[in-house]
């Protein structure tokens, strides 16, 4: 089964660990995430902050949920994971299917998310929030004010609004 859980700022790793020790080696996470190159950087973000999705057996059973509470480097649980274990499941499965070589999520997996707003996270218009006016196979037509910008999808520009 699995649940989402929120993990303190710089304590994704300990958390982890925690589960796993807890646990034991059944244990699964899965962390989205991209790769983002700045003046010659590379560097990986988690789309989805500070949220981890777990897997375990265990997370079926109320009691093991309750003595987790309290594991270092734990916010809390998302509550409701047992009704949303199709979204969840679907969701996993959609970001697996996008992922590149490098465990990180392919820009085709914006690409579908991206129907009439999105955001520039590199170049010259970082952190423009652009309309989608035309979209083609290969690139889409956007508009910043009154200024049209052609963005080719392959490039990893930009993340759905």
């Amino acid at each position: 089964m699995w649940i989402v859980a929120k993990y303190n700022n710089g304590q994704s790793q300990t958390l982890k660990e925690n589960l796993s020790k807890i646990l034991g080696s059944e244990m699964e996470f899965y962390q989205p995430k991209i790769m983002i190159e700045l003046r010659k950087k590379k560097f990986f973000k988690n789309i989805l902050g500070n949220y981890v999705f777990c897997k375990h057996s265990k997370f079926s059973e109320e009691k093991i949920l309750n003595d987790l509470k309290f594991v270092k480097g734990l916010s809390y649980f998302l509550s409701n994971y047992r009704l949303e274990q199709k979204q969840i499941l679907n969701f996993v499965h959609k970001c697996k299917n996008h992922e590149e070589k490098n465990n990180t999520l392919s820009q085709t997996f914006f690409d579908e998310l991206v129907d009439l707003k999105a955001k520039f996270i590199t170049g010259p218009f970082k952190s423009f929030a652009f309309e989608v006016i035309n979209k083609n196979k290969n690139y889409f037509t956007t508009k910043i004010n009154n200024l049209k910008i052609t963005v080719k999808k392959k490039n990893k520009y930009f993340l759905p609004l």
